[in-house]
């Protein structure tokens, strides 16, 4: 079973989407379908199967180390909002 229209309205909320009744039911559809797809994988036996974060068995690929880098100044420039010469996103988890 899938998510109901609550679920995917909660969903789209939380992605600042405003949907139709119809976008709704269709992203309803296709998120159905994708976690049908998931529970499909869950069921395959991968216990044989070596745990991977490249899926590759070359050693020397692996996750990059983070690095802070100062952003370019044209990137700085095309932002919408500054504040101390930082740049300022909105909040994506306040409540309507």
């Amino acid at each position: 079973m899938g998510p109901d229209k609550a679920e995917i309205k909660k969903i789209a909320d939380l992605a600042k989407l405003e949907l139709s009744d119809s976008e709704l039911e269709t992203y309803q559809e296709q998120l159905a379908s994708v976690l049908n797809y998931v529970n499909k994988i869950n069921e395959l036996d991968l216990k044989s199967v070596k745990e991977s974060l490249s899926g590759t068995e070359d050693t020397s690929v692996g996750p990059r180390p983070d690095e802070l880098k100062a952003s370019k100044p044209e990137t700085i420039k095309s932002a919408h909002n500054i504040k101390d010469s930082l740049v300022v996103a909105p909040n994506v988890f306040d409540k309507k």
